[in-house]
């Protein structure tokens, strides 16, 4: 019901359709049903849909005298219920959970909600397991929002059905890439249907005090780091490198210097204990020989 132009979306952008005939749309206030449009960074290729079956535009931003024309390589069809969506993403543990708690039906008919559905890896985690029937059940309506929240906020609290505040953080992976975050879990995906939203997460969402916290950026649970660099620098001994080829110059130099000091001493004493001999030996006095006996 908008113009919209590619530049215009940037990772995504939630708009509304005409979309509001009562047998395929739920939503408050008779509100015509809306679209997810996405571009990706690199290829700049735009999609349209619910955030589970898309159609990709193959030619954008034709100008027309009253808006802007898209043209896409599919049919849209209208968003499913809640129930259906759950099926078609294969959501096995949240459908039984939802049911067993008496929580799925209400949900299905609520005109305007948002869910947040764990996927069963989140369900069969051990903290999870551990919990009995009721424990569980007591964190379900956690999951489940009576308004539409389409679009999270970077630090935004909404409340839960069950009073309990869900908390959002934003983190931007690079580019266009945006990864959202609620209490202790991951939207990993987010799917239209016919009374709201959604939000497939990969943990089971906790109160916050209890194992809930707000998933941090992984930039903000860094700890300062020393420079071992410079610490290095600081309390080595180690010296400059011409100064120990010197050194090796000059140990080299002592060496060799060593070894020849001591092939002259020894040459020296050699020779001059040749010469006292043969002055002792020209000193002594001439043997006498007898004759005769003795």
């Amino acid at each position: 019901s908008v113009s919209v132009h590619s530049k215009e979306i940037s990772p995504y952008l939630i708009v509304k359709t005409l979309l509001n005939d009562t047998t395929l749309v739920q939503l408050p206030a008779g509100n015509g049903q809306v679209l997810y449009l996405t571009k990706t960074l690199e290829e700049g290729v735009v999609t349209v849909g619910n955030g589970n079956l898309s159609a990709k535009v193959i030619n954008k931003d034709i100008e027309c005298s009253n808006g802007v024309v898209h043209i896409i390589d599919a049919v849209i069809k209208p968003p499913v219920s809640l129930i259906d969506a759950a099926n078609n993403l294969a959501l096995t543990q949240f459908t039984r959970e939802f049911t067993d708690a008496n929580l799925l039906t209400d949900a299905n008919i609520i005109k305007g909600v948002t869910i947040f559905a764990p996927t069963d890896a989140a369900f069969n985690k051990p903290n999870i397991l551990a919990m009995d029937a009721k424990g569980k059940n007591s964190l379900l309506p956690l999951h489940i929002i009576n308004s539409l929240v389409y679009d999270m906020k970077d630090g935004t609290s909404i409340q839960a059905s069950n009073g309990e505040k869900l908390n959002f953080i934003l983190k931007n992976e690079g580019g266009l890439n945006i990864t959202i975050y609620v209490n202790n879990a991951k939207v990993e995906k987010s799917v239209l249907i016919e009374n709201g939203v959604i939000h497939i997460v990969n943990n089971v969402l906790l109160p916050l005090g209890q194992g809930g916290e707000v998933v941090q950026n992984d930039d903000d649970k860094k700890e300062p780091q020393n420079d071992k660099s410079n610490e290095k620098s600081k309390n080595s001994t180690d010296v400059p490198s011409e100064v120990k080829h010197t050194d090796r110059k000059l140990v080299i130099g002592a060496v060799l210097g060593g070894i020849c000091g001591g092939i002259v001493v020894t040459l020296t004493s050699c020779m001059l204990f040749k010469w006292f001999r043969a002055q002792r030996n020209s000193k002594s006095p001439a043997p006498v020989h007898f004759k005769g006996n003795p």
